[in-house]
């Protein structure tokens, strides 16, 4: 089907790709509760371009046969988008509870690269999509949608330590809650102090590597705009990769950590705040 709105042609195909999301429950949530959506934007920093295509009011006066090649890319990719972004929520939702289960860190590790993996592919995909706006657009057309979507989609920057942590990795943050009621889980002064020391030892690394993922991903935002090589930019989704495995790797060190030092009561208490 094809909607003729004056001189703007859009089709139904179109329409289908304006966003890349999907409900995170069905199939892919390990609880029924579970109501959040998850977005292409949740797991690739680079500009979205075919949310600002496809939308009615793009400013592009794109002619039928860019419109139609903008539908068949849609049509083909889609889906596909869409499967891998549900298997990387289901793997991010795996790891945050078999973290709370005690499982070791090579299980933890093994989701972890198959999300990273994922992630590369969405990257790979969206960049053959960024070639082909730069192929299919004139250059006045491709002026046009970077500077109309920097104003209307700009980067997120996140700058609270709470949001910084949560989007680089998917494991709850137990030294968070360790820190903010250690009276409430019956902490001893030794174990008070165990925490301390491994907290000022690891915490600062974690946020400077949390941190280099931030400024990445808006270097990945702006690099794409300004018709960046594909190839640099990949470079830097994988340096990002790279990253976010460090810090699981280290949260998961600091979750053995409460473990051996916790009693079973005490890690009991601590899981169910984290939740």
């Amino acid at each position: 089907m094809v909607l003729f709105t004056g001189a703007t042609i859009i089709s139904s195909a179109q329409m289908a790709i304006e966003s890349t999301s999907t409900d995170k429950n069905g199939d892919i949530s390990l609880s029924d509760k579970t109501e959040a959506k998850v977005s292409i934007e949740d797991y690739f920093p680079g500009p979205n371009f075919m949310k600002l295509v496809a939308s009615k009011n793009n400013g592009l006066r794109l002619s039928e046969d860019q419109q139609k090649t903008f539908a068949q890319w849609g049509k083909k990719t889609q889906p596909k988008l869409k499967a891998k972004l549900q298997k990387i929520s289901k793997l991010e939702m795996e790891m945050e509870s078999i973290s709370r289960e005690g499982a070791d860190a090579k299980k933890i590790l093994e989701k972890q690269e198959k999300a990273e993996n994922l992630r590369e592919e969405i990257a790979i995909t969206k960049f053959k999509c960024h070639e082909l706006m730069v192929e299919t657009l004139s250059p006045e057309q491709w002026k046009t949608l970077v500077t109309n979507y920097e104003k209307k989609f700009p980067f997120v920057e996140r700058t609270r330590m709470f949001e910084v942590m949560q989007h680089v990795n998917p494991l709850p943050n137990y030294m968070q809650v360790i820190q903010k009621d250690s009276e409430g889980l019956g902490l001893s002064s030794e174990q008070t102090s165990k925490f301390d020391i491994w907290s000022r030892e690891h915490h600062p690394k974690m946020m400077e590597m949390a941190n280099r993922i931030i400024t990445s991903e808006k270097e990945i935002y702006q690099e794409s705009l300004q018709k960046k090589s594909d190839a640099d930019l990949l470079e830097k989704i994988k340096e990002t990769s790279k990253l976010r495995t460090a810090i699981v790797e280290t949260k998961t060190s600091c979750r053995n950590v409460l473990i051996e030092t916790l009693n079973n009561d005490q890690w009991a208490a601590l899981v169910e705040k984290t939740k």
